[in-house]
This record gives structure tokens, C-alpha cells and sequence, in this order.
């Protein structure tokens, strides 16, 4: 009779799930709601506004976690972490999905959850690394896209949109607040904003 010996060897964090399927129910909301609403299909509005539109959303992004770090007034800090951060979280992906969805690419984006153990609550330093790479990710989306508008249209970069979804679910892991949630709950708010006539 044979015994087996407990490894010695500790064992591997199982790899983070795949957020395919969350990003492609958010792609086909926001669809949904710019043709039903806006009425304007996302090609129709241009890659290169979107694009725009994804860099001054990734700015107010910055912005509201420079906001965060400024203060140290707890109910400020509170109020940036609940409302405005993971608004402006949203607000970037939603352009960023609307991006691809005027480039009509079909594509499915597979950026990965982050595993508990890469993530750093709670040190600054982590956080600016991650908006570097949220910088370093939509700055040259932008770019693609400017230079795809004075001839033929780039190839819309996956890789880069898988990227940039993987940064923005760090930031929202270091923040304690679920991206896909915070995204549907921005889109729910965009509906009731263009019923009001807030958006042309």
C-alpha cells in the first residue's frame, strides 16, 4: 500500500476568469441604447469622436483619483471613491466601447480580472503606475485613430481595448468597486439623461 505525501510545494492562485462575456453584454447595451436613444449609429458619429471621447474620459478619471489623493478629508475621500471615480471609470470604457463598436469590429476583447494578490490598496505609488498604463494605453488609441482619419482607417487594435479594460478593472480593484456594475449604472443614468434632453 502506497501513501501519498502532501506537496511541498504551495499552490497556485487559480488564473483570474476571463471578462469576456461581461464585456460583451456591456458592448451590446451600449449598442442598444445609442441606436434606441441617441439614434445615431456609432459609425455614423466617427471613431475619431469617440476617441476623443475616451481620452477627456480618461482624464476626468485621472482627475478624480488626483482629487482622491489630494485630500485628506475622509468624507471627500469617501465622496471621490463613491460617486466620482467610479463614474469617470465607466464613462472611459463606455467611449472605449463605443470606439470599437463605430470600427465595427466584431472581435471579442478578453482582458483578465486581476488576481487579489496584484492589487495594492492603499499605496499611492501602485495607483499612479496604473493610471501611467491607463495613459499609455488610450493615448495611442487616440493616435491610431488621428492618423487613421487622413487616409485609410487603421485596424482597430484589440490588444490595446483588451488592455485598457484590464488597467480600468485595477483601478476599480483598488477602489473596491465592481467596473461592469459601475458601467451598467452609468448607462441606466445616460437613458434618463437623454429623456430629459440633457444630450443633442
Amino acid at each position: 500500500m502506497t501513501t501519498t505525501r502532501p506537496s511541498s510545494r504551495p499552490r497556485r492562485a487559480a488564473r483570474p476568469a476571463a471578462y469576456a462575456a461581461v464585456v460583451q453584454a456591456l458592448e451590446a447595451r451600449t449598442l442598444e441604447i445609442q441606436l434606441a436613444h441617441f439614434k445615431i449609429p456609432p459609425e455614423q458619429r466617427g471613431r475619431l469622436f469617440y476617441a476623443l471621447e475616451m481620452v477627456g474620459e480618461m482624464g476626468e478619471l485621472l482627475n478624480g483619483c488626483k482629487k482622491y489623493l489630494r485630500t485628506t478629508l475622509t468624507d471627500r475621500r469617501a465622496a471621490h471613491v463613491r460617486d466620482h471615480i467610479p463614474d469617470e471609470a465607466a464613462d472611459t470604457l463606455i467611449a472605449a466601447m463605443l470606439l470599437k463598436l463605430a470600427a465595427r469590429d466584431p472581435r471579442v476583447a478578453r482582458p483578465r480580472r486581476p488576481a487579489a494578490r496584484q492589487i495594492q490598496p492603499g499605496n499611492a505609488r501602485w495607483l499612479h503606475a496604473q493610471l501611467s498604463a491607463l495613459a499609455g494605453t488610450v493615448v495611442p488609441l487616440y493616435r491610431a485613430e488621428v492618423r487613421g482619419s487622413h487616409g485609410r482607417p487603421a485596424r482597430f487594435s484589440l490588444a490595446l481595448y483588451t488592455r485598457l479594460i484590464a488597467v480600468l478593472l485595477r483601478v476599480a480593484a483598488f477602489f473596491s468597486f465592481d467596473l461592469a456594475a459601475a458601467t451598467h449604472t452609468k448607462l441606466t443614468t445616460i437613458v434618463k439623461k437623454v429623456a430629459a434632453g440633457y444630450y443633442d
